[in-house]
């Protein structure tokens, strides 16, 4: 995380661990939750995004409906943490 946006994060928890593409290949990929970051410079990995910028976790649901966010594995993320938080 800190090469790609310049922010060292926080407390870090495993969510869970997800198959991208499954039937095709057998590799489960870790997925992340940052508990806060905290800015330390550019990043270093100038072709990464062209575009960083902190989401409160209210405006989620509605980017996703939206299709502004597609990829899988942020998906997989996104909608365990909005489920976590639903139930708590």
């Amino acid at each position: 995380m800190l090469e790609e946006t310049g922010r060292r994060p926080g407390p870090v928890e495993t969510l869970i661990h997800a198959e991208p593409a499954n039937g095709i290949t057998d590799s489960q990929h870790p997925v992340f939750r940052a508990h806060g970051a905290t800015y330390e410079g550019p990043p270093a990995e100038k072709n990464e995004s062209d575009r960083m910028e902190w989401i409160p976790l209210t405006d989620v649901r509605g980017m996703i409906d939206r299709r502004e966010v597609v990829s899988s594995g942020s998906l997989v993320g996104l909608l365990y943490v909005l489920m976590d938080e639903a139930i708590r």
